[in-house]
């Protein structure tokens, strides 16, 4: 009887287990993205130069992060040109490559696409009548919901004639000051909501808690300068938080597991749990025990058409992580988890900054996590005692997402006291 009770309890133990495997294997290969290359021929703009216009599409039915790109040949050094690959979508300073999105093209959501131009100048010696183009290749190196990989596209050689007038080939050169100058980048954005003005502080990127420091003491500076006031309150990025904490990792340092690489099939692809690295981040934040208990609490979620069991019962780490794409760069490249006890964190951060400014003892900050499809979350507050306040005024003020998700770097948002109490009540 005892033996029997055993094996009973070792096979539904075994079930509880490999279930999700089963299923997860299942999902993952009925889906994933397919990269396909159109491109232009090259089109001659001025003697000694040459342009070709690349599309990248997804054919597939899942995302695909497009980490890295570039365009090599075996014959590079046989040609006398130089070559760059620009974006029209991409502020950064080339050549940072800026981490891209492609949506499949039957998704609902954009961007379904990402152009690439591709400029060849030629050596003043060689004219682009005479010149034939090299043999090239465009290579990416990219993640779904599989592992990291490349894939080579050919660069077709034929050569056309004049090329489209109306492109931007100017290379969008940086601001690179010293870190003692950076305080001298931090502007305010006035921004006017139903409930009063709010400021956003744009600020250059932040990596540690020192900066922040300094940047907010700088905005506060200019924002008592201009308004001849304190705000009441000041929200901050959970992710410029999270960051500060070093909790970034790099994507290219995460090494998925057979885990992370199944169980990602329960995710819907705007989740960034359905990402193998998000995911194994997590995993090591909150453990398998944890994570496979949310696995069965969403199954049987789903049952009863209720939604979120699997947030509920893997936790905060798991609903709030951001994977590749979700914060400004440089850390596009990395998965950033929630901060570790924000409240604590807020506290913490008032201190210092009264310590060098006691004009600052009447603000309170809160860390907020905002998204583009107008969900509010107050993580942290330095103020418990208001927080239900906070709660209601934070989610009317910033639902629009003025601090954006995007190379806004407008992390902070600092909120007057009338504009606070006006969205209150």
């Amino acid at each position: 009887m005892i033996p029997l009770l055993a094996i009973s309890i070792l096979l539904i133990l075994l079930l509880f287990i490999a279930l999700p495997f089963i299923i997860g294997a299942y999902l993952q290969s009925k889906r994933g993205s397919k990269l396909e290359l159109n491109q232009t021929p090259w089109f001659k703009s001025g003697a000694c130069r040459l342009i070709k216009i690349l599309t990248l599409k997804n054919k597939g039915n899942f995302h695909a992060l497009i980490l890295e790109g570039y365009v090599r040949s075996k014959f590079m050094e046989s040609y006398p040109f130089l070559i760059r690959l620009l974006r029209p979508d991409q502020p950064s300073p080339y050549p940072y490559f800026k981490t891209a999105l492609i949506k499949p093209e039957n998704s609902k959501k954009d961007p379904k696409e990402l152009k690439i131009i591709l400029e060849l100048l030629l050596d003043r010696s060689t004219s682009s009548e005479v010149f034939s183009a090299p043999d090239l290749e465009l290579v990416l190196t990219f993640y779904d919901n599989k592992p990291i990989r490349t894939v080579t596209f050919p660069i077709a050689t034929e050569v056309s004639g004049e090329g489209p007038s109306d492109l931007d080939l100017s290379s969008k050169s940086g601001n690179h000051s010293k870190e003692d100058d950076l305080t001298s980048e931090v502007s305010l954005l006035n921004i006017f909501t139903d409930y009063g003005s709010i400021s956003c502080l744009r600020t250059p990127i932040i990596e540690r808690e020192s900066q922040l420091v300094e940047y907010l003491l700088e905005g506060l500076r200019r924002f008592r300068d201009v308004y001849n006031e304190q705000p009441e309150l000041v929200a901050i990025s959970e992710s410029v938080v999270a960051i500060a904490q070093g909790r970034a990792f790099k994507v290219y340092e995460v090494k998925t597991t057979a885990i992370s690489e199944t169980l990602t099939g329960f995710f819907h692809e705007d989740s960034s749990m359905s990402s193998p690295y998000a995911f194994q981040v997590v995993l090591r934040e909150v453990g398998f025990l944890r994570i496979l208990l949310g696995i069965w609490g969403g199954m049987l979620g789903k049952l009863f058409r209720q939604r979120g069991w699997f947030y509920v019962l893997a936790g905060r780490q798991a609903a709030s992580v951001d994977d590749c794409g979700g914060t400004t760069p440089p850390f596009d490249k990395s998965v950033v988890l929630s901060p570790r006890d924000p409240s604590f964190f807020a506290k913490r951060l008032k201190e210092k900054l009264i310590e060098r400014d006691k004009e600052l003892s009447s603000i309170h900050l809160a860390v907020v996590d905002v998204n583009d499809l107008g969900a509010v979350d107050l993580l942290g507050t330095s103020d418990i005692s208001n927080w239900k306040l906070h709660e209601v005024a934070l989610k009317k003020l910033l639902r629009k997402n003025p601090q954006g998700n995007e190379d806004e770097r407008r992390p902070i948002v600092l909120i007057p006291k009338a504009t606070l109490e006006k969205a209150s009540s």
